[in-house]
Formats: structure tokens, sequence, C-alpha cells
């Protein structure tokens, strides 16, 4: 299974590799969790120079060392910009599912603290459960 953060980079390595990628309509800042930062950069200097040339990136960052840095370490990823569309849509599955667990963890941990507390019996937490269970179902399918 893929892990979130080498997604991004995959992303952000494809997009350094075919700079029109990042016009794609369903990138958007809230999914890059651990790449805010070199995001940012990218779509502000995108927007000014409409490439991605290494020397300029550099001269135009404040921490250059940094940057330089970090964009080595993504070209050396060689993923296959081909395969953008396949690298996008496992991190928004994998963004939305984090998502989820996190709205039916907080949910759960509520619902376990009023039977802890004895505000409700056994039966009335497994209807609870179930109901939420499905209800997450619901709320998460669209």
């Amino acid at each position: 299974m893929y892990n979130y953060g080498k997604l991004e980079q995959l992303v952000l390595s494809c997009i350094l590799l075919k700079p029109e990628l990042i016009e794609d309509e369903r990138l958007e800042d809230k999914y890059f969790i651990g790449s805010k930062r070199i995001w940012s950069f990218m779509k502000a200097f995108y927007k000014k120079f409409g490439n991605f040339d290494f020397e300029t990136m550099c001269l135009a960052a404040s921490n250059k060392y940094k940057i330089m840095m970090y964009i080595t370490e993504l070209i050396q990823l060689e993923p296959t910009p081909s395969r953008f569309e396949e690298y996008l849509n496992l991190m928004i599955e994998l963004y939305n599912e984090e998502k989820k667990e996190q709205w039916l963890r907080n949910k759960v941990y509520d619902l376990a603290t009023e039977f802890y507390l004895k505000t409700i019996d056994l039966k009335t937490f497994n209807d609870s459960l179930n109901r939420l269970y499905k209800n997450c179902e619901e709320i998460f399918k669209k």
C-alpha cells in the first residue's frame, strides 16, 4: 500500500517533470499535508514564471539550500508522469479515508464515553454504533 507522504512527493515530482500538470483542477492545498511549503512555493513560482527552471527556483527561494535539497529529492524519485492520474487519485482517496476514520473515531469515542459513564446501556450503545457506521458510509460516500 502507498504511503501518503510518498504519494505527495510523487505528485510533486511529476509536476516538476511536466509543469502543465499543476493546472489539474483536482489539485487542492488541503491534499498537501506534509509538503505544504514546497507546494505553495511551486504554485507561486509556476504562476509567475510558467515553468520550473531549477536555477531560477533556487534564486527565488528564501532558503536556497533547503529548496535545492527538496527539489533534488523529488527528482530522484523518478516517477512516471504518465501515472500522475493514478498517483493523484490514490492521494485523494487516502486523504478522504483519513478524514472518514478521524470522524468515525471521534463519534465512537463520544459514544463509548457515554457508555462508560453509564448514561446509555449496552443495547443503546450497540444500536447507536451500528447507526453510526451506516451514517458514516452515507456521509463519506459523497
